[in-house]
């Protein structure tokens, strides 16, 4: 089936598709809208007008797979951007299908520099050195360091 690895990239169609096609419906959307080949093996996503239903058209190396999913209530969180197209992370795929919001931060899983460093003179070394010996104690040490490779 369908592996979600780093290199799958996972291309959805903000604007509402008729889901009544199928696979060559599907591809012809993916060759002159969103102008991307569908022999690639990435996912393309379409949605309907409501944003209830999603087909899925994937190319596995010998021939076309078409998933299709509906809400019994509800809706889908479709991301929103420019163009016709956005490429979503696997995990936000994932969030996509389950009825999660996928929204994108910049700096996501990263602390702030200065959230890390309590004294303005420390050098991101000392700190980085300070936080995996444990002076600053528990209240540091889940915290992603920026340049714990330096240390």
């Amino acid at each position: 089936m369908i592996s979600l690895t780093r290199s799958l990239r996972i291309h959805v169609c903000l604007g509402s598709v008729d889901l009544r096609g199928s696979f060559d419906r599907l591809s012809a959307i993916v060759k002159s809208t969103l102008q991307a080949d569908p022999l690639s093996g990435h996912l393309f996503v379409f949605g309907n007008a409501r944003r209830n239903r999603l087909k899925v058209l994937w190319w596995d190396g010998s021939g076309f797979w078409v998933a299709a999913k509906r809400l019994e209530a509800g809706r889908f969180r479709w991301p929103c951007g420019e163009g016709t197209s956005a490429d979503l992370r696997p995990e936000e795929w994932i969030n996509l299908v389950q009825g999660l919001e996928v929204v994108g931060r910049a700096g996501w899983g990263t602390a702030q520099w200065s959230q890390i460093c309590p004294f303005d003179n420390w050098s991101r070394r000392a700190v980085t050195k300070a936080c995996i010996s444990g002076l600053f104690g528990a209240r540091f040490q889940n915290l992603r360091m920026p340049c714990a490779a330096a240390a």
